[in-house]
């Protein structure tokens, strides 16, 4: 009969890598999805600001949110974009997406 003692840990050895680069992978994903979604809420509660023409608060809410704000107006409709950066934590993802990877949102809303 063979020696079998030291295969399960070569094994493990293996596959470590391309575990922690999937679960590592996985929360780099969770985090851009749950940004994006906080996000989308932080710009309707400065679209509303906006539309109460609260200059400071809006500005001030992006500030502590360390979000980076731009509003373009024209005669009829307003352009609110939001970005922020999230820093990518996965090697070899981080050069696919880019790092820091920046999520952007807009909303346009009517001047009344």
């Amino acid at each position: 009969m063979k020696n079998n003692k030291g295969q399960a840990l070569i094994e493990f050895i293996l596959i470590l890598p391309v575990f922690l680069m999937i679960i590592l992978g996985i929360i780099d994903f969770g985090k851009i999805f749950y940004t994006k979604y906080t996000m989308q809420n932080d710009l309707d509660v400065i679209a509303d600001l906006y539309k109460n023409n609260k200059i400071d608060e809006y500005n001030n809410y992006a500030a502590n949110n360390d979000l980076n704000l731009q509003i373009s107006s024209n005669i009829e409709l307003t352009t609110i974009k939001i970005t922020k950066n999230i820093d990518i934590m996965t090697p070899g993802l981080d050069k696919i997406l880019g790092n820091p990877y920046l999520i952007e949102e807009s909303m346009i809303v009517s001047n009344e």
